[in-house]
């Protein structure tokens, strides 16, 4: 048995910085609802999540929900052999009291270039 394949792969910060130079691009494998231990909460939620066919899973937050509908429409069959392109933008906040700048990264959605130019 082949035990990479019960090992969970999410689109994090980290792995994408690290692993994918702040860009990753995959084809939709599946949509599905799953059961989600809020890390801020601690309690379990149901949530969309995205698995690629590259075994890579993404929990999209409201805003990439919003722009996957955009994309392909609300029903999620649809999504299905798409692709996306999961990417960080750079946020630098200063504090108005202190002065200090704080970056932090936020993954967004997009179209690859090679779709856009399919629709154009």
């Amino acid at each position: 048995m082949d035990m990479s394949r019960h090992i969970k792969k999410w689109l994090n910060e980290r792995v994408l910085r690290e692993q994918f130079g702040e860009v990753f691009e995959d084809r939709i494998a599946d949509v599905s609802e799953q059961v989600i231990r809020n890390r801020f909460t601690h309690t379990p939620q149901l949530e969309p999540v995205i698995t690629f066919s590259s075994g890579w899973r993404l929990i999209p937050n409201l805003t990439q929900r919003r722009q996957l509908c955009e994309f392909w429409g609300t029903e999620t069959n649809e999504w299905i052999g798409r692709r996306l392109s999961v990417y960080l933008v750079r946020k630098d906040r200063t504090d108005e009291a202190t002065g200090v700048v704080r970056t932090s990264w936020e993954k967004r959605v997009r179209l690859p270039v090679s779709e856009l130019e399919q629709a154009g």
